[in-house]
């Protein structure tokens, strides 16, 4: 078992619904695209990260687009027909390195497996964690990018730092 720091942006958006005016977080992977509305009132990553995060495949350019899109399909398929709120203007993108516990194990003979587990919450993960987990081990490695990426060191190479 080890952490690892996923990259995420940070998207947060304006909307306004019957003259009222309020935020919304979304949480956008770096690597898969993901989009996940998120609420920030219980859980805050540690922005002092000094571990070796992955570095994210996309921008904050892309991450905004991503998320706008993303709550713009959020509205129109919440239920009801009352007035729905419109999307203001984006309010912050910040890159952060959401932590997760990864456990290794084999599935069948010769088949690794992983399973994530929230390292903030305590919870299960679902699929897009795992697949943005696979997409960064698997992704070129970038300046930012962990030692171990994407094969884990052997003891010789720890003797060598």
């Amino acid at each position: 078992m080890e952490a690892v720091w996923l990259p995420y942006f940070r998207v947060t958006v304006e909307t306004h619904r019957k003259g009222k005016t309020e935020t919304v977080d979304a949480l956008i992977g770096g690597h898969d695209s993901s989009f996940t509305i998120f609420d920030w009132s219980t859980t805050q990553p540690d922005p002092s990260n000094d571990r070796q995060p992955f570095d994210a495949a996309i921008d904050e350019a892309q991450a905004e687009h991503i998320a706008r899109q993303g709550l713009v399909r959020f509205v129109m398929r919440s239920p009801g027909w009352g007035a729905k709120p419109t999307i203001g203007r984006t309010t912050s993108v910040t890159q952060i390195h959401y932590p997760f516990w990864v456990y290794y194990f084999e599935r069948r003979r010769g088949t690794i497996d992983v399973k994530l587990l929230d390292a903030l919450t305590g919870q299960h993960t679902g699929t897009k964690a795992k697949v943005a987990f696979l997409a960064a081990i698997t992704a070129k490695p970038g300046p930012n990018s962990p030692a171990i990426h994407p094969i884990a060191p052997t003891p010789r190479d720890w003797a060598q730092q």
